[in-house]
């Protein structure tokens, strides 16, 4: 908040600060008083499947992403990638309970795979193994898009993914990745919790997609390149979404680049409460034109 002021905000079905927190809130903030629930071990880890048996693959993100609300300790992150000459899938299956091969992921863990880490462990330790793939010192970015659930258009992001990166292998450094996670009936539930957030998305929107590109390169000299085909990527996965009829409007903050209007994709409603919430706690918009860069209420700013 910008204003000179100290407010304190309890749970009440009129309560803002669920609605704006996941998202907007710009405050000095002192304390927050959580719901909180003791996670012991888990199971989980990460398995490389060859590229050949992508459609098993995608069947079983499908199956999953249908069959979530029979088991919401289970989640999962499927990612396509291309490495030093070869195109591969590292999946990445979590279950909240010290449970080997539930149910759930039975049809994954079922096919062929080049390497496993999969094990009794902890949330740091997982997390740990998830931040292994993102080094240091190199250039990377990220963009996304969500969509409306379907295998046959898993199948399309893929061949669109392969068709562009297949103009760029000769970057230096390169290792690009297609990512994509199930939004869950099970996980859209919560986002109505203590008077909704500002997302906009609802159970019955589920389940969904919310595939992300995360490109990794060495050199500047080859931005432009990259940047053109992650957007050609968005692009045609949007168009074929469309032609569908699969297309969805949310774009994920944390994903989103910086050509990509998030706060609009909230839809029209949310939007203008955030306006209107920003403007009363905001009066000055100072967050809005003093802070350089990043997302703002009516669009990225250019820094």
């Amino acid at each position: 908040m910008a204003k000179s002021q100290t407010s304190i905000f309890t749970r009440t079905p009129t309560c803002i600060l669920p609605f704006v927190v996941v998202e907007t809130i710009s405050a000095f903030v002192t304390r927050f008083d959580l719901e909180t629930f003791e996670q012991g071990k888990l199971w989980g880890g990460m398995k490389v499947h060859p590229i050949a048996l992508n459609a098993s693959i995608i069947k079983a993100y499908d199956n999953f992403a249908n069959n979530a609300p029979q088991d919401p300790d289970a989640a999962l992150i499927v990612t396509f990638d291309y490495y030093q000459g070869q195109y591969f899938a590292s999946n990445d299956y979590e279950y909240a309970k010290p449970v080997v091969n539930p149910p759930i992921f039975h049809e994954f863990m079922e096919i062929e795979s080049i390497s496993s880490t999969m094990r009794i462990t902890d949330l740091t330790n997982l997390t740990l193994e998830l931040r292994a793939a993102s080094p240091d010192g190199v250039r990377d970015t990220y963009t996304t898009a969500t969509f409306k659930n379907s295998p046959v258009l898993l199948a399309k992001l893929l061949e669109i993914f392969v068709s562009e990166v297949e103009g760029v292998k000769d970057v230096a450094g390169i290792l690009p990745s297609l990512i994509l996670q199930p939004i869950t009936k099970p996980v859209a539930s919560y986002f109505s919790k203590d008077g909704g957030n500002a997302l906009g998305i609802v159970e019955s929107d589920g389940p969904l997609i919310l595939m992300s590109l995360s490109f990794m390169w060495s050199s500047a000299g080859d931005d432009d390149r990259i940047y053109a085909t992650t957007n050609r990527i968005i692009d045609c996965s949007i168009a074929a979404a469309k032609k569908m009829h699969l297309d969805y409007k949310f774009v994920y903050q944390n994903y989103a680049s910086r050509r990509q209007n998030v706060f609009a994709s909230y839809g029209q409603a949310n939007h203008d409460r955030l306006v209107q919430i920003s403007r009363k706690y905001d009066p000055s918009q100072i967050f809005q034109k003093l802070e350089p860069g990043y997302f703002k209420l009516n669009g990225p700013r250019a820094t």
